[in-house]
């Protein structure tokens, strides 16, 4: 692996906290918590795929697929 799984989990860690933080510091403004439970769902989505490349198995990123998909219908649905 090019980097180690510690950091890449510490990443997605990270965007995950910056996620849950944003919903918990701003609770007025809807566009914010929405762009931050868009950001929770893209750190669980790496932690996915970084352990879907780890386990060398296809399954999680077919799901971060799925759920990627799934919030693009959610944004488009919100736009109307």
């Amino acid at each position: 692996m090019l980097f180690p799984i510690e950091l890449l989990l510490f990443c997605s860690f990270s965007v995950f906290l910056i996620g849950a933080i944003g919903i918990v510091v701003n609770k007025r403004n809807l566009l914010i918590i929405l762009m931050s439970i868009e950001l929770m769902l893209v750190g669980v989505n790496l932690n996915f795929i970084i352990f879907s490349v780890y386990l060398d198995d296809i399954m999680g990123q077919v799901f971060a697929l799925y759920v990627l998909t799934c919030l693009l219908y959610t944004s488009d649905a919100a736009d109307e």
